[in-house]
């Protein structure tokens, strides 16, 4: 599973490389022979999962998603296309709650039958399953919470420059 990372070697070198962790310069000898999304596509017929931000700025979008077509054509060639899962989401680097219900249904699909077995058999969830599900519906509340108290006091502060302008003269 990989979240927030992926484009190609051309990306990398030629736009990002500067702006970036040492991650990306650690296959830089592989470069001439393979590309990153081959390292991914080598994997197959693995289940592997890449989630990325059209947004981001620590990558191209264009890049990122060719990236992504090309190790979905490697897994659809061997195959193994249902095994294969590349996402793109609008917003920046991030990995919010959208991405990470897809990320837990894809470890639900994938390793429930092979760690739980009698979740799996049940339609349950194993008990790392269920904490994971959990921490992820506080998080949206929490986020909620604090939204709503945040569009209070704006209304609040609305409401005081409102008055603050009425008592102005015309």
């Amino acid at each position: 599973m990989q979240v927030g990372y992926f484009t190609t070697a051309a990306d990398l070198v030629l736009h990002k490389s500067y702006t970036h962790s040492w991650q990306g310069f650690a296959p830089a000898a592989l470069w001439r022979q393979l590309d990153l999304p081959d390292l991914v596509a080598a994997r197959c017929p693995l289940p592997t999962l890449v989630q990325h931000n059209r947004g981001d700025a620590l990558f191209t979008t264009g890049e990122a998603e060719e990236g992504l077509a090309q190790v979905g054509a490697a897994f659809a060639k061997a195959g193994a296309a249902e095994s294969w899962r590349g996402l793109s989401y609008d917003g920046p680097h991030k990995f919010d709650v959208e991405m990470q219900e897809d990320a837990l249904g894809f470890l639900e699909r994938w390793l429930r039958p092979a760690a739980c077995p009698a979740a799996a058999e049940t339609g349950g969830d194993c008990p790392e399953l269920a904490a994971l599900r959990d921490a992820i519906a506080q998080h949206a509340a929490s986020e909620r919470a604090r939204l709503t108290r945040e569009l209070g006091e704006l209304d609040a502060r609305r409401a005081d420059v409102a008055a603050r302008l009425a008592q102005l003269p015309k």
